[in-house]
């Protein structure tokens, strides 16, 4: 048995029951009663059944009502499917059976299109006694475009509505993402589901929606700028750096006015990490992070401040961090005093951090006396005590030096150990263009020298170079030079001519060929071919080979090393014990002796010769011809040389 059928039941039921306990009146009674009931239910019918109900939908509400009488609204059905269903409120009842309700109502079970639909009610769903409904549908509300400012990342982006909507469901898209709009008389949507970057444009479509499983549709389209993000610009400690004095504050400033920062302090301890407690403050553009004690020394901090917000609502975009590393005591980082030749009057001594003035002058001492120091920050210039030439010292700062930053105390001492030039540079003359002839002097002044020449051919500049870097071997070991003994070196004899490449002197003399030797001759031979003036106007005529006799002649010089190129061979005057000499040296370093053939084997007379002139004069003199005219070959003759300089 169907509903209807039952409710037909129930009030014939109902009335029976009432019949049964009224008096039955008369049949003239009965008649104009029938009458009258008829006419009434004609009337009704044709208000039921013939007018037709309009319902405007409200967008506002899920169910759109109009005041309507509706007879046995429990008997009506639906006539048709349609976009909406239609039901009634209010009215009466008797039990649970309605007898008339006082509103006809319209639901859209489907999304609503603008425009009319035609629906009606029907009892037992007869056709002959439809009801009709006509249901205007106007267009959904319109969404209107953002505000023209930009909006902070953590806002929701608030959309105006023309009308308030609570039928459809909304969502605004950026790309592949979207987010879910609250609607009510305007659209509020969270921006955190669109994964946006702060100071950005971006274009947005808001999308509609009646049912889950409905295709969404643009409702509008419009772009928006997001705020930029509150950005660090400076702090108080410098990244990655290391802090010396004692900070109870740390200042980040940004680019923006703050509402609120969170941050936290940790160090490490060897593989440990430990909090130091802080508390987070802004004020204007900067965050504050405080401390009420002291930060632990020499440990590795990271402050990061996790949350930072402007008061217009942009945040920071990334947690922002900063190392850094508390000092120890003050250390030397370095100085200025060299191993050797030291001549300087003043040394300068360069420490991590600043230095207390006091504690310095006490503590930064030469051979453990204390100097007259002069403190700038994180350096001092102590000034040497009067040194003798070639004197070993010690430099140090002793354990107890005071940082002024923080108080703290070296717990070692630093030294260093050096010594004064032991070698003396003298001017023995000058080229033909004025450069200067230096010669160096090391070990006992007047003892038995050894003198090393080297450049007397401009174009032999490996004679040079060599001879460079032996000055400087001397000078770090001349403190080992026996006593009674001196090393001379000219590196340099033909100054000229090395900046010429050439192998003369700016005379265009051979200077080799240009001693008063007892065979000295103007004109000469070389591998170069004849020169007629090559030997110089006259024996010793050039400022050079005058100054390499000075040389000589300055002390008692007993061996005579000079060194050209090229040719891997040892040559020598044949005086003494030269050609001793020459044999030692030729085996110590591979080359060949030609000691008594090296006229034949060059095949010309060699006249006017410096090592000639050396042998009249009664000292030995041997020749290297080094294996090529550049290079320093210093490592491959420094033994030998050494030995027969200091034995």
């Amino acid at each position: 048995m169907d509903k209807h059928k039952q409710a037909i039941i129930t009030i014939a039921q109902a009335c029976s029951s009432r019949v049964r306990r009224l008096r039955l009146p008369s049949w003239r009674q009965l008649k104009r009663l029938a009458i009258g009931g008829v006419a009434l239910s004609s009337g009704f019918l044709c208000v039921q059944y013939f007018l037709p109900t309009h319902v405007t939908l409200s967008y506002a509400t899920t169910t759109s009502c109009v005041d309507r009488l509706v007879l046995l609204p429990g008997v009506l059905s639906q006539t048709a499917t349609s976009t909406y269903e239609l039901s009634t409120r209010g009215g009466l009842s008797l039990g649970a059976a309605p007898l008339v309700s006082t509103q006809l109502c319209a639901t859209p079970i489907a999304p609503p299109a603008p425009g009319t639909t035609q629906t009606g009610l029907a009892p037992f769903g007869w056709p002959l006694l439809i009801s009709p409904v006509t249901i205007k549908t106007d267009q959904p509300p319109s969404v209107q475009a953002a505000r023209e400012h930009a909006i902070a990342i953590t806002q929701p982006l608030e959309l105006p509505l023309s009308s308030a909507d609570v039928l459809h469901s909304y969502h605004v898209r950026i790309g592949e993402h979207t987010a879910p709009c609250t609607a009510g008389e305007q659209l509020s949507c969270d921006l955190a589901p669109l994964k946006l970057s702060q100071g950005k444009h971006y274009g947005y479509t808001v999308e509609r929606q009646f049912a889950a499983a409905d295709e969404p549709l643009a409702a509008s389209e419009g772009s928006l700028d997001i705020l930029s993000a509150v950005n660090p610009k400076a702090a108080s400690i410098d990244d990655d750096s290391t802090v010396y004095d004692k900070p109870r504050t740390i200042t980040i400033k940004t680019d923006k006015t703050l509402s609120s920062a969170d941050a936290a302090l940790t160090y490490r301890d060897g593989e440990d990490a430990h909090e130091h407690p802080v508390t987070t403050s802004v004020k204007d553009q900067s965050i504050v992070i405080t401390t009420e004690t002291d930060l632990a020394r020499e440990r590795d901090f990271e402050l990061t401040v996790a949350e930072a917000t402007a008061t217009n609502g942009s945040t920071l975009n990334q947690p922002y961090q900063l190392a850094f590393r508390t000092s120890g005591a003050p250390h030397v980082t370095g100085s200025t005093l060299t191993p050797t030749r030291v001549s300087a009057a003043t040394v300068a001594i360069y420490f991590d951090q600043p230095v207390d003035a006091k504690s310095a002058a006490q503590l930064i001492r030469v051979n453990d006396r204390p100097v007259p120091v002069k403190v700038n920050k994180a350096s001092v210039i102590a000034t040497l005590p009067s040194l003798a030439r070639c004197q070993t010292f010690t430099l140090s700062v002793n354990k107890g030096l005071i940082g002024s930053k923080n108080d703290l105390k070296s717990t070692a001492t630093w030294s260093q150990t050096a010594r004064t030039t032991c070698g003396e540079a003298r001017v023995v003359g000058r080229s033909v263009r004025g450069r200067p002839i230096i010669a160096h002097y090391f070990g006992t002044p007047g003892g038995r020298t050894t003198l090393f020449t080297g450049g007397i051919h401009g174009e032999e500049h490996s004679g040079a170079q060599t001879m460079d870097a032996w000055v400087d071997y001397v000078e770090s070991h001349a403190h080992e030079i026996p006593a009674g003994k001196q090393i001379v070196v000219l590196p340099r004899t033909n100054p000229d001519g090395l900046a010429a490449n050439s192998r003369f002197n700016a005379h265009d003399v051979n200077i080799d060929r240009n001693f008063p030797a007892r065979d000295w001759q103007q004109k000469i031979t070389t591998s170069g071919g004849t020169y007629e003036k090559g030997g110089g106007s006259a024996a010793g005529s050039e400022p050079e080979t005058r100054a390499i006799m000075a040389a000589v002649s300055s002390a008692p010089t007993v061996l005579s090393i000079s060194y050209h190129a090229q040719g891997s061979f040892i040559g020598s005057n044949n005086y003494g014990s030269a050609d001793r000499y020459a044999s030692r040296y030729a085996s110590a370093v591979g080359y060949r002796n030609f000691s008594y053939t090296a006229e034949d084997v060059l095949g010309y007379d060699i006249t006017g010769e410096y090592e000639m002139w050396l042998a009249e004069r009664g000292i030995p003199a041997i020749l290297i011809e080094l294996p090529t005219r550049r290079g320093n070959y210093l490592d491959y003759h420094r033994d030998i040389m050494w030995r027969l300089a200091t034995s």
